[in-house]
């Protein structure tokens, strides 16, 4: 069997996939709790784009893994989950001491 290149998408492309797990049939449900943006649709896309990179197959909760993470790094890229304020420090206020 051919060794392949993980970096490599021609080499990944071409190696073999199991093809046993339809994306489209394992992303029909969509689990409560889970963003609005995550449908079907997209679990079924994420796992066709994806397993060409996985030996092993992947299933719809490693999708919206995926998903998660990409929308995370993405909030965190583009400034949407800022959960800290910069502020200056006045006269007569110490850094660290909240006075």
């Amino acid at each position: 069997m051919q060794r392949v290149n993980r970096f490599s998408k021609d080499k990944v492309a071409n190696a073999p996939v199991d093809r046993r797990v339809d994306p489209d049939a394992a992303a029909r449900a969509v689990p409560a709790g889970l963003p609005a943006w995550i449908t079907a649709d997209l679990i079924a896309s994420t796992l066709r784009v994806w397993q060409p990179y996985y030996a092993q197959p992947l299933t719809p909760e490693d999708a919206i893994g995926i998903l998660l993470n990409v929308g995370n790094l993405f909030g965190v890229l583009s400034g949407v989950n800022k959960h800290e304020t910069v502020c200056s420090i006045s006269t007569g206020q110490q850094s660290g001491t909240g006075t």
